[in-house]
């Protein structure tokens, strides 16, 4: 099932979704590293790069590497709308029956994706890498980071609280679950909030979702896109909502 094919025709088992925005550094690292962890493992895989207009170049070297690789595939957006909408239409885009999508700025290292297709094929439907489990790690090696680890930390454990998932990191775009899963789910989140969003969904509808610990690295080159400040709120709100909803007996 997950042993590469010579029909380039044929629909990939796995797809991995990397959303970007004026990464190119990160990716002429993190694609070959990606590539070499494809052979090593023997997956038939698609790499679907969702890039949101970046001024750096970084569609004329996504394109260069699928002249090298053979099996990548662009998409590209008009519009910057937030990480949930790029994920959205990368997702909609992909063509395998497990979806994985990544940060594209080196803060997951490749050889975690098997760990995390395994925990798939234990019998859960989504699984997400997590920061604050057990056996995980963050990098915080400036003050920046540091504040976004403890935001971090705090924001899940408040969230997760509040709705009851059996996990501890809900707001990590290191994730695979199975397609006819994201079929089955509606999200409407633009922003970070539909990291959430998406794992509440499917959890409600009835799929068991589970963690892996990993260790979070420090982006290597760039600048982060997330902001704090207009990223906690939405993801507070739509918590909060969702709770209400419990109580109230809607989910």
């Amino acid at each position: 099932m997950r042993m590469a094919k010579k029909n380039t025709k044929a629909a990939p088992w796995l797809s991995i979704v990397l959303p970007t925005y004026n990464e190119r550094q990160n990716l002429e690292v993190l694609i070959p590293e990606l590539e070499q962890m494809i052979r090593k493992q023997g997956y038939f895989a698609e790499i679907v790069v969702v890039d949101d207009s970046s001024k750096d170049g970084t569609p004329a070297l996504v394109n260069s590497f699928q002249k090298k690789y053979g099996n990548i595939r662009l998409l590209e957006r008009p519009l910057k709308e937030g990480l949930g909408a790029a994920l959205r239409a990368g997702y909609n885009f992909s063509r395998g029956r497990i979806i994985l999508s990544m940060d594209s700025d080196l803060s997951v290292e490749p050889e975690y994706v098997p760990k995390l297709l395994n925990k798939l094929d234990a019998g859960f439907d989504f699984v997400v890498g997590s920061r604050h489990t057990s056996g995980s790690a963050y990098d915080a090696p400036s003050l920046k980071t540091s504040l976004k680890k403890a935001v971090s930390t705090m924001g899940n454990a408040l969230i997760l609280a509040l709705i009851g998932l059996p996990l501890r990191d809900c707001s990590m775009n290191f994730r695979a679950m199975k397609a006819n899963w994201w079929r089955k789910i509606k999200t409407h989140e633009k922003r970070n909030a539909f990291l959430f969003e998406m794992i509440f969904e499917i959890h409600r509808l009835g799929g068991r979702v589970g963690e892996i610990p990993f260790r979070f690295k420090e982006r290597r080159f760039g600048k982060s896109k997330m902001v704090l400040s207009t990223e906690v709120v939405p993801f507070l709100v739509k918590a909060f909502k969702y709770a209400i909803g419990r109580l109230r007996g809607k989910y």
